[in-house]
């Protein structure tokens, strides 16, 4: 079972570095947006990967930080490769 998840968790980790790379590799901005918002569901593939292998893992609760973290930094990198900022709202 912990080999499936680890063979899941590569496979779309793989796909999502595809992703990003065709995203780098775009050098107008617009055809990265267009990309973006076409969606990206390698990204919730591999959130989705990270989620079941913590589940077989024994020790799942200890990598759950750092898999947290690794996500957010990937939307972060996606965020910034289409120049798109999230803020909090102002007050009304």
């Amino acid at each position: 079972m912990r080999e499936r998840a680890a063979d899941a968790l590569e496979r779309a980790a793989m796909q999502m570095q595809f992703a990003l790379d065709r995203l780098r590799r775009e050098p107008d901005l617009e055809k990265r947006r267009e990309m973006f918002y076409a969606g990206m569901p390698e990204f919730g593939a591999l959130d989705r990967a990270f989620a079941d292998a913590n589940t077989v893992h024994p020790h799942g609760e200890l990598v759950a930080p750092w898999v947290d973290q690794t996500m957010r930094r990937l939307m972060g990198e996606v965020l910034d490769l289409v120049q798109i900022k999230i803020a909090p709202r102002a007050p009304a």
